[in-house]
């Protein structure tokens, strides 16, 4: 179904779920698990093999955990999950390997669904009841007669965390507590930042404030990466976080408390907004944490370890920079960034990045 350092993720919208008692997962795998390091399947075992377990992480959090030889086995399988994961809406169940894996990207499976048949549903099969491997479909629809009367794309996403991984599997590249004082004007310089837009000043915290304030930092970074960052506002309006690639040009746009704290989102340089919610907002005088995940052609949002946006974006081969944007006045108590690539060997000098799409 995917590799290492790479998810299926599957989204489901739920009504009433504060009155579920308990959750089951159903699902069916195509094929066995396979383990590509000694080129063996499951069924003939190889001395020294260590099978990876096999994850379900709902919502952003782990629901169950196994050996692949009980989880992900050819066939169907019946799982229960905490019914306390869910919520009322969209629902992201991610389907997985452990393992800290990060090769591979983003691709898609079509999966055809037919009621019609006596089993309810297709799964992209003949009979309604088997998988077919000629008939789920990775990149590109099945044939017409084998469509269905619905189609459903399912996106194998690049697991920027490895699909399970805790970012302490990952070296810190990058830490600031701003435990130390000043003011940065515009095109002004303190350590590894540089005000563009708006008032800034460090004093204990990061402090923000003027209508699109903008403050970059300068080193350069390789991806994948995890960016986390604490944050606070009393007035909330725009706690978020811009992508450049190289400095002076913007690509992406991940909103925490965007147009008024009205919403999360990531929006392209373009103005295209790949991914909205409208939970998870900012709430008056409560320190956040927030972390965005940025892999080759992903990106995702996650709010107090809770994933609140997520989209697919193929990102930029060369460097890329990172900086806070803030609406109305804001802190941000500190911020760490992990990487398994590390820095780019040679930052470039900082110069005026354009405006974003990000707008309030």
């Amino acid at each position: 179904m995917c590799g290492p350092g790479q998810v299926l993720r599957k989204i489901v919208v739920l009504e009433n779920t504060a009155a579920a008692r308990e959750a089951v997962v159903h699902y069916e795998m195509g094929s066995d698990p396979y383990h590509a390091a000694t080129r063996s399947a499951h069924r003939r075992p190889a001395p020294g093999v260590a099978w990876d377990d096999w994850v379900i992480r709902v919502n952003g959090k782990e629901a169950a955990r196994g050996s692949p030889l009980d989880l992900a086995t050819r066939g169907r399988h019946r799982v229960k999950i905490p019914a306390a994961l869910l919520k009322d809406g969209e629902n992201t169940l991610d389907f997985g390997w452990a393992g800290t894996g990060r090769e591979g990207g983003a691709a898609y499976f079509y999966l055809g669904i037919d009621t019609r048949t006596r089993a309810g549903r297709s799964a992209s099969s003949a009979n309604g009841r088997d998988f077919d491997s000629d008939l789920l479909r990775p990149a590109a629809p099945p044939k017409p007669e084998h469509q269905g009367e619905y189609m459903v794309r399912l996106l194998v996403g690049y697991a920027a965390e490895g699909a399970g991984a805790e970012a302490g599997d990952w070296p810190l590249v990058f830490a600031d507590v701003f435990n130390r004082g000043g003011v940065l004007g515009v095109d002004f310089f303190e350590g590894n930042w540089v005000a563009k837009r708006g008032q800034w000043e460090v004093a204990g915290e990061l402090k923000g404030q003027g209508a699109g304030a903008l403050l970059m930092n300068t080193r350069p970074f390789r991806l994948p990466l995890r960016i986390e960052y604490e944050c606070a506002s009393d007035n909330p309006g725009d706690l978020s976080l811009q992508l450049n690639s190289p400095i002076d040009k913007p690509f992406c746009f991940v909103g925490f408390g965007s147009e008024y704290n009205t919403k999360n989102k990531i929006v392209t340089a373009a103005g295209e907004e790949l991914a909205v919610s409208k939970t998870g907002l900012i709430e008056p005088g409560r320190v956040h944490t927030v972390v965005v995940e940025a892999a080759e052609r992903s990106i995702r949002q996650l709010v107090d370890g809770t994933e609140t946006a997520a989209a697919a974006l193929a990102m930029p081969r060369r460097a890329v920079f990172f900086g806070f944007y803030v609406w109305n006045p804001g802190a941000i108590r500190g911020v760490k960034v992990y990487s398994p690539a590390g820095l780019e060997p040679d930052p470039p000098a900082a110069t005026e990045p354009d405006g974003c799409c990000s707008m309030t």
